[in-house]
């Protein structure tokens, strides 16, 4: 393609799935370039902005967008018929240690569906949920031989996530944020000394 027409304060990303293009520019004006010069090559059909990319709800809001994956998390409680019972407002107990299978004491539990389940937490926890890493970063220590309290744990997760599906996303430079008066992310941090039953290792 000829990029002569672009200085490099025109800044453009695009994304390509199959036969999909997601492109993001600063300006409309750079955007309907790139869209020309692609149009001089491909036959291209203009879908408007996204409302849904790889399973992730995107919403225009003013100065911005917010990200979700409700239908994803509806999905995985249907896939695993955790639509029923008590709603939970943390993903896990505060001060929860979960210990590694013990055979004297345990149960057992099926190692394929606990994979699954912690497979599907790791790609909320990764796209639009890092509310959930922590508890996700702790029951995928079990992958060898998870017991049947850590798949109670694992469920946890999941009716946390139906209680709270409707929570988004949003980028930093999104009103909401800016509306606290900071415009960069905030993280907070809670470390603890040698909690661990097992290592005596502390975790943050």
């Amino acid at each position: 393609m000829d990029s002569k027409s672009f200085q490099k304060k025109d800044e453009i990303l695009f994304f390509i799935y199959i036969d999909d293009i997601l492109v993001i520019s600063k300006t409309k004006q750079v955007y309907a370039r790139f869209q020309d010069l692609l149009k001089t090559k491909f036959k291209i059909k203009e879908l408007g902005k996204p409302k849904h990319i790889l399973g992730v709800r995107v919403e225009f809001v003013k100065n911005g967008i917010s990200l979700s994956q409700c239908q994803c998390i509806e999905e995985i409680v249907r896939a695993f018929s955790l639509h029923k019972g008590i709603e939970f407002y943390t993903s896990m107990e505060s001060n929860s240690t979960p210990r590694k299978f013990l055979e004297s004491e345990d149960e057992t539990f099926d190692p394929h569906i606990y994979f699954q389940l912690i497979g599907s937490l790791m790609h909320l926890a990764a796209w639009t949920r890092p509310d959930i890493s922590y508890s996700v970063s702790i029951l995928s220590q079990f992958f060898p031989s998870p017991a049947r309290r850590h798949w109670t744990l694992a469920r946890r997760v999941v009716k946390y996530l139906k209680t709270t599906q409707d929570s988004v996303l949003f980028p930093t430079n999104s009103p909401i944020v800016k509306a606290v008066g900071n415009s960069e992310m905030l993280t907070f941090i809670d470390s603890e000394f040698s909690t661990s039953e097992e290592t005596r290792k502390s975790r943050s």
